[in-house]
């Protein structure tokens, strides 16, 4: 379960994006920016990369809830979106 904040945080939307901080970061990192320099957007990339740049464009406002899954396999390394 991904969710765009966290506890007592407000879901922070802009103008110029046309939709929050979280969706942004989401779709962004779907359309390849999550794959740090490799083909493919994995799950494990996409977490790192929408928590972060949540942070940064909220100034560190905002926090989304994003369980870290770790370990191998699988489902760790299941492949979301080719760049």
């Amino acid at each position: 379960v991904l969710a765009s904040s966290s506890g007592g945080d407000y879901s922070i939307e802009n103008p110029e994006w046309g939709h929050g901080a979280f969706s942004k970061a989401l779709i962004d990192g779907l359309g390849g920016e999550a794959a740090y320099k490799k083909s493919v957007v994995k799950l494990s990339f996409l977490q790192d990369y929408v928590r972060d740049t949540v942070r940064e464009l909220t100034d560190n406002a905002q926090t989304p809830t994003i369980p870290k899954i770790s370990g191998s396999g699988e489902f760790f390394e299941l492949v979301l979106a080719k760049k």
